[in-house]
């Protein structure tokens, strides 16, 4: 009876390389829009220099579902490293997203709620 040869798993390893138009914008103002298969971000910069204010936008990215997933990962310890070495980010009273149980509309089901709600509930008590 011969050996069989075992498939060779793939590499773990990946090298990082930035091509030369790559650009670092920077922003202070982020919206979402979701479909079935991912989500984009959107990002832009406040604009305070015209009434009412406004947000000029200038990039967005799309994402499948799954990077978006472990993006909210790394974001999470990625922050958690950050107020470790540094102290609680303060988050003014004015921006911290309004509870989920004023939030209405068709989309809103018992199921979203309560979902909702508990991320909510778990990012208050991390403020």
């Amino acid at each position: 009876m011969t050996e069989q040869a075992q498939p060779t798993p793939p590499s773990t390893q990946v090298q990082y390389v930035r091509e030369a138009d790559c650009e670092a914008l920077y922003a202070n103002n982020v919206v979402a829009e979701t479909s079935v298969w991912d989500l984009k971000v959107i990002f832009g910069i406040l604009d305070q220099s015209v009434q009412p204010n406004r947000v000029m936008q200038h990039t967005s990215i799309n994402l499948p579902w799954t990077q978006a997933k472990l993006l909210s990962y790394f974001l999470r310890i990625f922050l958690a490293v950050h107020e470790l070495q540094n102290g609680k980010i303060s988050m003014p009273a004015a921006i911290v997203p309004p509870d989920p149980n004023t939030l209405t509309g068709p989309e809103i089901t018992p199921e979203v709620r309560e979902a909702v709600g508990k991320i909510y509930k778990d990012w208050l008590a991390n403020l």
